[in-house]
């Protein structure tokens, strides 16, 4: 059974397979999922929704988000990690 490579979109539109990124695409690439995340974090506000259990729901999934990490925002986010540590790369995070 063959493996499924995760393919990741740049800006422009091109699709590259994660294992064929160079590791300054790659770190880039998870710098940018971090930085996204966390920009939307602090500009997201509340959706605002009638009915009692709708905005419950929403208030449950917006404080989901809010504590969660780059993952919840960017489906590819562990796999870029995963080719990164397979490397041997240090993400920023990981730097002293």
């Amino acid at each position: 059974m063959r493996k499924v490579t995760k393919v990741w979109t740049t800006g422009d539109g091109q699709k590259i397979r994660i294992c064929d990124m160079s590791n300054e695409h790659l770190l880039n690439a998870i710098a940018y999922c971090e930085r996204s995340h966390e920009a939307a974090q602090r500009t997201m506000e509340p959706p605002v929704f009638q009915g009692e259990m709708a905005q419950m729901c929403a208030d449950r999934d917006f404080d989901l988000f809010q504590e969660g990490g780059p993952e919840e925002s960017f489906p590819l986010y562990l796999d870029l990690h995963a080719e990164a540590e397979r490397r041997g790369l240090k993400t920023w995070h990981e730097e002293p």
